[in-house]
């Protein structure tokens, strides 16, 4: 299945070793969902800042790096496996949520942006 990915807040990951990105997924059948990604480092950053016993996040996801190639990997491999809803939250459709066009076709994948 096709899908394209959007950054809300803009692709703005200054180490790719150690940050977070929220992402939104839109598949082809004008599904969106949504995930919050973090490296391992960047977690341990939190914990050590917070001077924290724990961290959580929903619908968190662990990546090895926020490398745009990275991360379109490990969306496809969510899809090929039938993951894909059990890791991320649908928070709507196309057409159907507020600051989304209704065709898929409108969306730019934040792999086509340079920001």
């Amino acid at each position: 299945m096709k899908f394209k990915i959007t950054v809300p807040a803009g692709y703005q990951v200054k180490n790719y070793g150690n940050d977070n990105l929220d992402i939104n997924v839109i598949l082809e059948n004008k599904e969106i969902f949504f995930a919050t990604l973090f490296t391992t480092n960047n977690i341990k950053m939190l914990l050590e800042r917070d001077e924290s016993a724990f961290f959580w996040a929903h619908t968190m996801v662990i990546l090895k790096d926020l490398k745009k190639e990275t991360i379109k990997k490990f969306v496809q491999e969510a899809i090929d496996s039938e993951s894909l809803e059990a890791i991320f939250y649908k928070i709507g459709n196309l057409g159907q949520t507020k600051g989304y066009p209704s065709k898929f076709e409108k969306i730019t994948d934040f792999s086509n942006k340079s920001e």
